[in-house]
C-alpha cells in the first residue's frame, strides 16, 4: 500500500476545509442546473395547483348523474346462490342505463354484477350499452350539445393510474357542450369513473402533469415514475441544504459595507435563498414524503377497526332476501342508489339521493333508522383500548378537516383512544371515516401541513391562506429561477 504523500506535495493544495467547501460550491452550481429547473418547474406548477386540482370524479356528481331508481323490473336473484359468495361486505343496487343492477362487494376479490331484470352475470358492458349509459348520464347532469362521440380507450393521461386498472379499457365520450366535457364508461363495470372538461384539462398541463411528474409515458410504469420522484426529491433537499449552508456562510460584511459578495442575479439569488430557503426547503422535502418512500408511513392501519365495526358479514341469501322485497317497498324520493352494508353485524341500507345526500335504513324492513345510541359502535372501534374521549364534533379539528385535498363531512363522531389513536365515524352510516394512529398522524404534519400549510383553520381559511402562500411562492420562485438561470448561463458559457 502507498504511505502518505510527503508534506511537500500537500503544500500546494487547498486545507481540507477549503477543499471540502470548493466542492459544496461545485456541488450546488452544477447539481442546481438541473434540479434546480425541476425545482423551479415544481414552484411555477403550484401557482396553477392551488386552484385547479387534478380532475376526479365527485361522488357527489356521480350521484347528480345517476337515474332514480326503477324497480319494477326487480328482482330476480336466483342467480346469487351459484357465485360461491361467503362473505358479503356490501352491494350496491343502482340503474345501468335502464336496468336495475346488482354489484357486490366480496371476500376473494368477487364483485359480480347482476342485472336483476334478468338475474343474469353481467361481464362487461358493449359499445351500445355504454352509449346507453353515457346519454342516461349526460341526460341527468344537464350537459348541452347534440352530439355524442365515442372513442376506446385503453390508458390516457387522465385514467394512467393503477387505481383504474380494474375498469379498463374505457369508452370515453365527448359532447360538444360549452365546458368540452369528456367521461370514461368502464367497460368491465359500466360504471362512469371520469369526468373532464376543456378547462381542467388546459391547465393541468400547466398544473399536476408537470408538478407530479406525470406524462402518461412516465407516469404508467409506477415503480420507475415512484424511484425518480423520490430521487429527485432527494436531490432537492440535498441542494437547498447546500444551497442553505453556502448563503449564510457568504453571508457577512464586507470592506466596502456590503453584505453579499454577488452582484446582479447572483444577490437576487443569494437574498431570497436566505430568506425563503427554509421554504424551499419545506417544500421539497414535504414533496419527498407524499411518496411514502420505501414505506415509511403506515395507512393500513384502521383496517382492524372497520372490521370491527362491521362485525359478522353476510352471505348471500340475506342479500337475496332484501332485493326480493324492493318492488314492495316504498323507498325515500329522489333515491338513485341503495348502498348495503354491515354495521355491528346487522344489515342497513343507505339510500343515496340525487343531491349527494343520503337517509339510514334498517336491513329489515327498509325503514328510516337514524343512528342516536352510539355506545355499541364506540366499543367495537376501540377495540381493547381504553376510550379517553368520545362525542359528535360539529367543527373541524386538527385532524380532520376540508382542506385542498380532504373533504369533511360534519357532524362526525370522533373517538380518541387511549394510545392517542383517533377515529372518525360518519355521522350518518356510523361507518368508519377516518382513521390516524401515529404514523398517519406524522404524514399529516409532514406532507399536508408543511405543503399545503394548513396547520390550523385561521391559516388555511380563504383568502388568508392564498395571501401567505402567495407571498411566499413568489419568494421560493424567485430563488430557483434565479438559480437555475445562473446554473444553465455557466453552462453554457
Amino acid at each position: 500500500m502507498p504511505g502518505r504523500p510527503p508534506p511537500a506535495i500537500l503544500s500546494g493544495f487547498p486545507s481540507e476545509t477549503d477543499f471540502m467547501r470548493r466542492l459544496l460550491f461545485l456541488i450546488h452550481r452544477y447539481l442546481g442546473i438541473g434540479i434546480g429547473l425541476i425545482m423551479a418547474m415544481w414552484c411555477l406548477s403550484g401557482f396553477v395547483m392551488m386552484y385547479m386540482p387534478y380532475p376526479n370524479l365527485s361522488q357527489e356528481a356521480k350521484l347528480a348523474g345517476s337515474p332514480p331508481l326503477d324497480l319494477r323490473a326487480c328482482c330476480e336473484t336466483g342467480s346469487l346462490e351459484g357465485l360461491g359468495l361467503v362473505d358479503v361486505y356490501g352491494f350496491s343496487v343502482e340503474m345501468l342505463s335502464d336496468r336495475p343492477v346488482l354489484r357486490v362487494r366480496a371476500s376473494g376479490g368477487k364483485n359480480p354484477i347482476v342485472d336483476l331484470g334478468t338475474g343474469e352475470v353481467i361481464d362487461g358492458v358493449g359499445p351500445e350499452r355504454a352509449e346507453l349509459i353515457s346519454k342516461s348520464f349526460r341526460e341527468q347532469l344537464g350537459l348541452a350539445g347534440d352530439t355524442l362521440r365515442q372513442e376506446l380507450v385503453v390508458q390516457d393521461q387522465w385514467t394512467v393510474t393503477r387505481a383504474f386498472d380494474p375498469f379498463r379499457p374505457f369508452y370515453k365520450f365527448s359532447a360538444d357542450d360549452p365546458q368540452g366535457t369528456e367521461w370514461y364508461v368502464a367497460s368491465t363495470t359500466g360504471e362512469i369513473v371520469q369526468l373532464t372538461t376543456a378547462t381542467q384539462r388546459f391547465w393541468n398541463w400547466l398544473g399536476a402533469v408537470p408538478h407530479w411528474l406525470y406524462p402518461t409515458a412516465l407516469r404508467q410504469h409506477d415503480q420507475l415514475w415512484s424511484q425518480l420522484v423520490i430521487w429527485l426529491s432527494l436531490a432537492g433537499v440535498f441542494l437547498t441544504i447546500v444551497g442553505l449552508y453556502i448563503g449564510l456562510l457568504r453571508y457577512r460584511k464586507l470592506p466596502s459595507g456590503r453584505r453579499s459578495p454577488y452582484r446582479g442575479v447572483g444577490l437576487w439569488h443569494h437574498y431570497a435563498g436566505l430568506v425563503f430557503g427554509i421554504f424551499v426547503l419545506t417544500w421539497v422535502a414535504s414533496g419527498f414524503f407524499s411518496m411514502n418512500p420505501w414505506g415509511m408511513f403506515d395507512f393500513g392501519g384502521g383496517e382492524a377497526a372497520r372490521k370491527r365495526l362491521q362485525g359478522v358479514p353476510l352471505y348471500s341469501g340475506e342479500v337475496a332476501s332484501l332485493l326480493e322485497t324492493l318492488p314492495q317497498r316504498e323507498l325515500p324520493r329522489d333515491t338513485v342508489k341503495l348502498e348495503g352494508y354491515t354495521l355491528g353485524g346487522r344489515l342497513y341500507v343507505l339510500a343515496w339521493h340525487g343531491d349527494g345526500k343520503a337517509t339510514r335504513l334498517s336491513g329489515a324492513d327498509l325503514r328510516p333508522a337514524p343512528l342516536t345510541d352510539w355506545s355499541e359502535l364506540v366499543a367495537a372501534a376501540a377495540g381493547r383500548s381504553t376510550v379517553l374521549e368520545a362525542g359528535l364534533l360539529s367543527e373541524e379539528d386538527a385532524y380532520y378537516y376540508t382542506g385542498h385535498e380532504l373533504q369533511a363531512h360534519l357532524p362526525v363522531y370522533r373517538i380518541v383512544l387511549d394510545n392517542r389513536d383517533r377515529l372518525y365515524l360518519n355521522s350518518t352510516s356510523g361507518e368508519l371515516d377516518a382513521y390516524f394512529d401515529e404514523s398517519q398522524k406524522l404524514y399529516r404534519w409532514l406532507f399536508s401541513g408543511l405543503h399545503s400549510l394548513d396547520f390550523t383553520g385561521w391559516i388555511r381559511s380563504r383568502p388568508f391562506w392564498d395571501l401567505i402562500v402567495w407571498l411566499l411562492m413568489l419568494g421560493v420562485s424567485a430563488a430557483t429561477l434565479t438559480g437555475a438561470y445562473m446554473g444553465v448561463r455557466r453552462l453554457v458559457r
